[in-house]
C-alpha cells in the first residue's frame, strides 16, 4: 500500500511539473491547451463544413469538435509519453523511482488538459441539445467509462514502447509525427470511412481510437453504430489492446536495464 502511494504522489508530482513547463515561457501559457484544439476544429470544419459540405446535420460540428478532442489528448499523450525519459534522464540515472512511472505521468498530463476540453464540449452540447438529459443514463455511463479506459490503457502501452524505443532510436520523434497525420484522415474525426463491412474488423484492430470514438459518438449524438453490440468487432477491438499491452510489457522488459545506459 506504501508503495502504491509512492508511486501515485511520483505520478502526480511529474504530471504538474510537466504542465507548469510546457507553458512555462508561452504569453497565452495553459490558454494553448484550449486555443489549439480549437484551431483545429476551426480549421477541419472550413474544409470538411462548410468548402466541401461533407455532412448538412445539426450536430456535425459537435461530432467533429469530439473527435478532434479525443485525437488531440492521444496525439498529446503519446507524443509527451516519447520523450519522458530523455527528458528527465537526470531523474533516472540520478534518483531511484521506477521509470516505467514517466510515461504514466505524461499521460495524466494530458488527461487534464483533455478533461477541461471536455467540460467545454459539455457546455456546448447541453446548448444546442435540447433532450441532453438522455446521455445521463447508466448505460451511457458504462459505455463512456469503458471507452476511456480501454482507450487509456492502449495510450500507456504505446507511451512505455515509445519511450524506451526512442532512447535507442531518435529518429522515432520524426516517424511518429508522420504517423500521427496520417492516422489522423485515417480515424473517422472528420468523416465516416467508406470501409466494406466484411473488413471493418480489421480495420478496428489495426486503428483501436476508432472504437472509443464511435462508442462516445453514439451515446452523445445516437449515431446507432453500436459497435459495442457486434461481438466481432468487439473481440477484434480488444485484441488490439491485449495485443498492444503485451507488447509493451515485452519492450519494457527488454529494454529496461539498457536504458540508463543509452541515456
Amino acid at each position: 500500500m506504501e508503495k502504491f502511494k509512492h508511486s501515485v504522489e511520483v505520478v502526480y508530482t511529474l504530471a504538474t511539473m510537466d504542465l507548469k513547463l510546457k507553458y512555462q515561457n508561452s504569453k497565452l501559457g495553459f490558454l494553448w491547451s484550449f486555443v489549439k484544439p480549437l484551431l483545429q476544429f476551426c480549421t477541419y470544419y472550413i474544409v470538411f463544413g462548410m468548402i466541401l459540405h461533407y455532412s448538412d446535420s445539426p450536430d456535425y460540428p459537435l461530432r467533429m469538435f469530439m473527435g478532434v478532442l479525443l485525437w488531440t489528448f492521444f496525439t498529446e499523450a503519446t507524443s509527451m509519453g516519447m520523450g519522458t525519459y530523455i527528458g528527465k534522464k537526470t531523474i533516472i540515472t540520478k534518483i531511484h523511482i521506477k521509470k516505467e512511472l514517466m510515461p504514466v505521468s505524461a499521460y495524466f498530463t494530458a488527461v487534464i488538459s483533455y478533461l477541461l476540453n471536455m467540460f467545454i464540449f459539455l457546455v456546448a452540447y447541453h446548448i444546442a441539445t435540447p433532450e441532453f438529459w438522455r446521455i445521463y443514463s447508466f448505460g451511457n455511463l458504462v459505455i463512456c467509462l469503458c471507452s476511456i479506459l480501454s482507450l487509456s490503457v492502449f495510450i500507456l502501452s504505446i507511451n512505455i514502447i515509445l519511450a524506451n524505443i526512442n532512447v535507442l532510436f531518435r529518429d522515432l520523434q520524426m516517424i511518429w509525427e508522420i504517423i500521427l497525420t496520417y492516422g489522423c484522415f485515417l480515424t473517422p474525426i472528420m468523416y465516416t470511412l467508406p470501409i466494406p463491412e466484411k473488413l471493418l474488423p480489421l480495420y478496428y484492430f489495426a486503428d483501436p481510437l476508432a472504437v472509443p470514438l464511435e462508442c462516445l459518438r453514439t451515446v452523445f449524438f445516437e449515431t446507432k453504430v453500436y459497435i459495442w453490440k457486434n461481438p466481432v468487432y468487439m473481440m477484434s477491438y480488444l485484441s488490439a489492446i491485449l495485443f498492444w499491452l503485451i507488447v509493451a510489457f515485452l519492450v519494457d522488459k527488454k529494454l529496461r536495464d539498457k536504458v540508463a545506459d543509452y541515456l
